[in-house]
């Protein structure tokens, strides 16, 4: 991703999952970046689903 595309922000996060995240190492900022990106799309897919609830979505889909 392009650094044009990233938004630096401060998000308060508890203590013991951080730690977990911080485990990870030196990169521990990818695995972060990674489960907002996934709990977005699955919001995302859920809202749509709650439209259209005849219709499951599968995969992936770029987010906005």
């Amino acid at each position: 991703m392009p650094a044009a595309e990233i938004s630096v922000v401060a998000v308060p996060v508890d203590a013991k999952t951080f730690i977990w995240f911080q485990a990870k190492g030196k990169e521990a900022e990818q695995p972060m970046i990674a489960a907002l990106r996934i709990y977005a799309e699955s919001q995302k897919q859920a809202t749509q689903y709650s439209k259209n609830p005849d219709r499951l979505l599968i995969g992936t889909t770029e987010l906005p």
